[in-house]
């Protein structure tokens, strides 16, 4: 089973990924980041920002600003399952040609 962590769960394409994880038999949602997601709306864990996550993800999505890079990253690094694992996989989307960096 693959824990993902999704990051812009709030929006259209995190609820559309969430969706489509938990129809899925070999991936599990163990939480999502969104400062502006309604928690209510949620049955896994909703984090508002990298400092309140408490899950450790084998993949983390990203669907949300492109500078939210800036904390997924060192999140990934830090956040090991074990001493000698290798940090998550990420996948980053951008949603539009102005969110890519150069």
């Amino acid at each position: 089973m693959t824990n993902v962590l999704i990051w812009g769960i709030g929006g259209r394409m995190g609820k559309t990924l969430l969706n489509c994880l938990n129809n899925n038999q070999n991936t599990n949602a163990i939480g999502g980041v969104d400062k502006f997601a309604n928690k209510a709306e949620y049955s896994i864990p909703i984090f508002n920002s990298v400092s309140e996550i408490n899950v450790k993800a084998d993949v983390i999505i990203d669907f949300s600003r492109a500078e939210a890079i800036y904390d997924i990253l060192p999140y990934a690094k830090e956040n090991k399952h074990d001493q000698k694992s290798n940090p998550p996989r990420l996948l980053l989307l951008c949603t539009n040609e102005h969110q890519i960096f150069p």
